[in-house]
């Protein structure tokens, strides 16, 4: 009985290590990322979006899922901007300035707002939503 019990923990043992290096490897899962120009990243099935707000202004930045940023030609973004007090989101106009694409924002004394993406390609677009804090 008591080899049963020794050899019934070494499987469990086995068992639990094995499971816990499989993972190794795995840096690029949404959990384990960190956002290339500091700000918030979320993924869509093909694409990450990192959204960045500093004074006013809205930058986007758009990764294929090796985290390689993607030109603004090889994607179509559109964003909208909603203020918990209005009733409709508005559009934000990006537009390109290096690796990421740029619009202005006016918080208007709120304490957060919502910037919402569209990513597509070929005709396909995925959503995506930021919620940030000025």
């Amino acid at each position: 009985m008591r080899r049963v019990i020794v050899a019934a923990f070494l499987g469990f043992a086995i068992t639990i290590s094995m499971t816990a290096f499989a993972h190794e490897g795995h840096d690029k899962a949404p959990g384990a990322l960190s956002a290339p120009n500091g700000g918030s990243i979320k993924g869509t099935s093909s694409y990450f979006a990192e959204v960045v707000y500093d004074a006013g202004k809205v930058k986007v930045f758009v990764y294929d899922h090796d985290m390689k940023s993607l030109k603004s030609s090889s994607v179509k973004v559109t964003a909208t901007v909603k203020f918990p007090k209005s009733s409709k989101p508005a559009e934000l106009k990006l537009t390109p300035s290096g690796d990421a694409l740029v619009g202005t924002v006016d918080a208007k004394g709120a304490h957060r707002f919502s910037v919402n993406l569209s990513i597509g390609k070929d005709g396909k677009s995925e959503k995506v939503s930021f919620n940030i804090e000025p």
